[in-house]
């Protein structure tokens, strides 16, 4: 069985992250880690985001892409480094979180804002993605560590209460 990682960023791209990283700019990096029913952007699906405008990859596109977008180039104008997250509801039902589009799913994307203590774990993707290898992206409220192994269980996992991190 081949575990390989699937992002939705291709290895040319988590490479020229790193670049920008080694390079001083600043960067968000948006990442799908839930979604539920009939949601444009998939579990897994990410993109980077730089404070000049430049976005490569999508956690799902339209009019929900483009207001995460500014909310990412916001954070970064700030100078913001602490990860959130943010959920979106697909419904114009929805009371809160609601996201105007009427696809009736919901996903939860997690902001990070990344910076040279980034590269260890980075350097592990590109690796892992340029031997063909399984490994485990795990995210939370403290940051992104990845564990590089070729007989991992589950591609994803997530622990998450009430829209915070755990």
């Amino acid at each position: 069985m081949n575990n390989n990682l699937k992002f939705s960023l291709e290895l040319s791209q988590w490479l020229n992250l790193a670049q920008a990283i080694v390079s001083g700019e600043r960067i968000a990096l948006l990442y799908v880690i839930q979604s539920k029913g009939s949601s444009p952007g998939r579990q897994g699906f990410s993109m980077m985001v730089k404070s000049n405008g430049e976005m490569q990859g999508s956690i799902g596109g339209g009019f929900m892409e483009q207001k995460l977008v500014e909310l990412a180039l916001s954070k970064l104008s700030e100078n913001r480094v602490a990860p959130f997250i943010k959920r979106q509801i697909h419904s114009k039902e929805a009371s809160t979180n609601q996201c105007g589009m009427i696809c009736s799913g919901e996903q939860t994307i997690a902001f990070y804002f990344l910076n040279t203590q980034d590269l260890n774990w980075l350097n592990s993707v590109i690796q892992c993605l340029k031997n063909d290898r399984g490994g485990q992206l795990i995210m939370d409220g403290k940051g992104i560590r990845f564990v590089d192994f070729a007989g991992m269980g589950s591609r994803y996992i997530s622990d998450m209460q009430d829209d915070r991190w755990t």
